[in-house]
Formats: structure tokens, C-alpha cells, sequence
């Protein structure tokens, strides 16, 4: 797959691959916030049928406008059957009843091949982040998540990752060492090893079934009908993944540092409606700084390894000071210090 495709693409391109699926583009088009992948709304001429696989949320608003997003993978990131997996999830989600965007179907296909380029249209969805979360709210949202994790552990993605250290930590170091800064590698790599280490031990022994893997606040949205309670549904399934619920549960809290339910009202309320429909255990949640460690690696990681792509520079030019690894460093002393005084 090319990446120099990838990265030159403009609306020419973008209306080039949509319409070699049969479709018309009106020319309205406009390029959305996406780091990872090339993401576009656009307009197609009406007359044409678009068939979405279950229940497309917010598809019949779309239809109405004819609106569409263009996905356009980043190559060499995910192969065509891990892609299907995660339609295959969404499908899986919507046959449960849950509201989830998926992709239309095009003679049985949801992922297409242009130029070594993988995308794939999906309908627009109507919503918006919700800002601040009453409890009931978070008991929505709770149950929200735990309807999306019984689904997830009824089969495996076998061509997703799987959410081990290896994966996510020590190849993340591996990108990074040469990005750090030489006055801080050594504190920055002997306090990520502490982490990794111990959660070598750990997430073994954790279940594994299908999870979101990318679950913040920033990847939820919720709908305001004029009539009837608020929903809320999860976007964005890029970092779908093979890993335990409590990776999905931790980044929704404002406050990761204070862990027990009795005192943390925004967690007990999520807790609350979360294990009404599905066991939690609690003891995991000492976990959490663990787990906000590894991000802090795989995220320098994620940056290192997009470091050829002439967007990161312009998006992350800290990335090469001594400030961005200091503060760094610090927050993963920060949350080794919070793991051991659980």
C-alpha cells in the first residue's frame, strides 16, 4: 500500500475512489479531524440507494441529505480482514440492538481498495459529546458500555490485536528510543520498565474479549431527541481490539486517581449502571495507573512511528524537546507512585 498516496490525498482522489463504487459526488466535501486516518464529508448526487448492513444510526437523517464519511485507512496499519473485523463488530453490536455506525455494503463488501488504499463510507451520525454527566448519565453510559462488552466476548478478533505488553509497551519503547531525550532516557525507560513489568504479570490473567479500545468521553455521542430520554452511543472503533473491560472503563473518569466507588460519585453512578447488566470486578480498578502508564508509552510510540508522515511534525513539533520528555517522565512517575500507595 502507498503512503505517499495516502498522504497527497485531496478531493480529486477522495472523489475518484467514492465513485468507482458506482456513486456520484455532488462536490461538497469537507476534510474532518482525524490523526490516524483521512477522514471526508461528503455529498452524493441523489437518486442513488444506499444500503447500510443493520442499523446504521443516524442513517435515515443521512439519506435524507445524502451524506456520507469517507474513511481512508493509513496503510500498512491494519490489513483488509482486520478491517472487516471491526465491521463485523458493529454488525455484531447492531444485531444486539445497540446503536453503532456502520459502513454501507457494496456487493456484499464494506472495505474497498483504491490505489493501495483501503476505505470505506459510512453514514453520518447526528449527535453530540456530551459535556457535563448527571448520575444518570453515567448509569446510561455504564450500561451503554457493559451491552457493548456482552457482545464482545461472544466470539475473538482473531486478525485485531491482541492488548498485551509486548504490543503496546515494549515495541512503543522500541520507536521511541531514539526520540528520547538523552538527559532523560534513562529515568524516562527505568520507570516504563517498572510499569511494563509489572504488568507483565498482571494482564495475563485479566479475561480478554472484544472491546472498543479507544473508550474516552471524546468518542461518545449523544443524542437530544425533543421528546424522550437522552442516548448514547460510541464512536470511532479504529483501536478495536482483544483486551479486558477495565482498558474501556478508566479513560471515561474525570478522576482516575481516586478509585473507590464510595467516594468517587462520577464512578459508582458508572459502576452502578454498568453491573446491571455484567459482572465488574472491582479489585481491578488498583490497575488503573498501570494501565495510564502504558497509554503514555504506546501514545509516545504512536507518535515515533508516524514520525514519516509530514503531518506529525507540523501536529506534535514538541515532540523533540527536552520539556515534552521531562513532563513525560514525570507522568509515568506519577502514576507508578499512584499504583504503589493502592
Amino acid at each position: 500500500m502507498s503512503s505517499k498516496n495516502f498522504y497527497d490525498l485531496d478531493p480529486s482522489k477522495v472523489f475518484d475512489a467514492i465513485e468507482s463504487l458506482g456513486l456520484k459526488i455532488t462536490g461538497r466535501y469537507f476534510q474532518l479531524n482525524s490523526y490516524e486516518n483521512r477522514v471526508f464529508d461528503v455529498q452524493i448526487e441523489s437518486g442513488h440507494q444506499l444500503l447500510h448492513s443493520e442499523m446504521s444510526f443516524g442513517a435515515s437523517e443521512a439519506q435524507r441529505d445524502q451524506a456520507v464519511i469517507a474513511k481512508f485507512y493509513r496503510p500498512m496499519r491494519w490489513s483488509k480482514e482486520a478491517i472487516n473485523e471491526e465491521h463485523l463488530f458493529l454488525r455484531d453490536l447492531n444485531q444486539a440492538g445497540i446503536k453503532a455506525v456502520s459502513p454501507y455494503v457494496f456487493n456484499n463488501q464494506t472495505v474497498f481498495d483504491h490505489k493501495g488504499i483501503f476505505f470505506t463510507l459510512f453514514p453520518k451520525a447526528y449527535g453530540r459529546m456530551p459535556q457535563e454527566l448527571n448520575p444518570s448519565h453515567l448509569q446510561s453510559i455504564g450500561r451503554t458500555l457493559s451491552r457493548l462488552h456482552n457482545v464482545g466476548e461472544q466470539a475473538i478478533a482473531t486478525n485485531r490485536l491482541f492488548f498485551d505488553t509486548e504490543t503496546f509497551g515494549d515495541e512503543s519503547l522500541d520507536y521511541i528510543a531514539e526520540f528520547v531525550y538523552p538527559e532523560i532516557k534513562s529515568t524516562y525507560f527505568a520507570v516504563a520498565d517498572m510499569i511494563l513489568d509489572e504488568l507483565y504479570q498482571i494482564l495475563p490473567n485479566l479475561k480478554f474479549v472484544r472491546i472498543h479500545g479507544d473508550c474516552h468521553k471524546g468518542n461518545i455521542l449523544q443524542t437530544d431527541p425533543i421528546n424522550g430520554d437522552k442516548e448514547y452511543f460510541f464512536v470511532d472503533f479504529d483501536d478495536f481490539c482483544n483486551g479486558p473491560v477495565i482498558q474501556d472503563l478508566w479513560m471515561l473518569l474525570s478522576d482516575s486517581k481516586n478509585l473507590n466507588p464510595k467516594t468517587n460519585p462520577e464512578l459508582e453512578n458508572f459502576l452502578q449502571g454498568y453491573m446491571e447488566l455484567r459482572d465488574f470486578n472491582t479489585a481491578e480498578l488498583k490497575y488503573i495507573p498501570l494501565l495510564q502508564g502504558l497509554r503514555i508509552i504506546y501514545y509516545a510510540g504512536w507518535i515515533a512511528k508516524r514520525w514519516d508522515d509530514p503531518s506529525f511534525k507540523h501536529l506534535f513539533p514538541q515532540f523533540l524537546d527536552y520539556t515534552y520528555w521531562a513532563e513525560e517522565a514525570q507522568a509515568l512517575k506519577d502514576v507508578w507512585q499512584n499504583y504503589q500507595s493502592r
